[in-house]
């Protein structure tokens, strides 16, 4: 799974010994905590001084920008903030259509879409389970994963859970680059998502095994990355490493 800075990881459970190709592609990252504060936005200047009451979910005092931001919740996509009075609008959706009404000071911003897991606890939500993430930004390409938000503080993105055994990951390159299988039974994100996610910041790698006697096996690594293509997805792994796992 994979969480904004310092830890990935990775949960399944086996019905075989892991081979070291298993290791390699049973894992997960975090990524670094911003802020339980705030949530990250972009300026939409074409909404300058304007406000909108369509989908208007609630208006607030705010001390800041941030401030305001914090007050949008999972439901909310866009804010309005006039800072010289300090009210706050939060909105489900904002269209520069529906902006019909002037008002001077108002600055409007629109949230921007959590990238992994991480983000998406950092708006709030502590319950695990399949949420959409947007790893290369914008409200495209986006990803249905497996959200843990209880391991280990949580805020994991699994980029690979094998349940089952009825997705086959004995298969192609193409598949292993563009991801293949089922969020809700076994997956693999896609090898392109992984190296986006993961060649941002330092990343950590957690892979963690469960077999059907009981059994778990794990091991934490302080340093992760994947590169591209052109790499054929070089793994780089470094650092102090901790677990049962053995020698891999």
């Amino acid at each position: 799974m994979l969480k904004e800075k310092n830890n990935l990881k990775v949960e399944e459970s086996c019905v075989m010994a892991p081979s070291l190709t298993w290791i390699v592609f049973t894992v997960c990252t975090c990524i670094g905590i911003i802020s339980s504060k705030s949530r990250p936005y972009t300026a939409k200047p074409d909404y300058d001084d304007m406000i909108s009451t369509i989908d208007l979910l609630g208006e607030y005092h705010a001390e800041s920008l941030c401030g305001c931001s914090a007050m949008c919740d999972v439901s909310c996509s866009c804010f309005g903030f006039h800072p010289h009075v300090n009210e706050c609008r939060t909105h489900r959706s904002c269209d520069v259509v529906n902006m019909t009404s002037f008002a001077n000071g108002w600055k409007y911003y629109e949230l921007d879409p959590p990238k992994d897991c991480k983000s998406i606890q950092d708006f709030g939500i502590n319950t695990s389970g399949f949420y959409e993430i947007y790893p290369y930004g914008g409200k495209e390409n986006k990803f249905k994963v497996y959200c843990d938000m209880v391991t280990e503080n949580g805020g994991w993105t699994a980029i690979q859970r094998r349940l089952s055994g009825a997705v086959n990951f004995n298969t192609t390159w193409a598949n292993f680059k563009n991801g293949f299988g089922v969020p809700e039974d076994s997956y693999w994100i896609g090898n392109d998502v992984i190296h986006q996610l993961t060649n941002q910041q330092q990343m950590s790698l957690y892979v963690y095994f469960k077999f059907n006697n009981g059994d778990t096996f794990y091991k934490i690594y302080d340093e992760f990355s994947v590169g591209d293509e052109s790499t054929k997805y070089e793994l780089s792994i470094g650092g102090p490493a901790e677990g049962n796992l053995g020698r891999y």
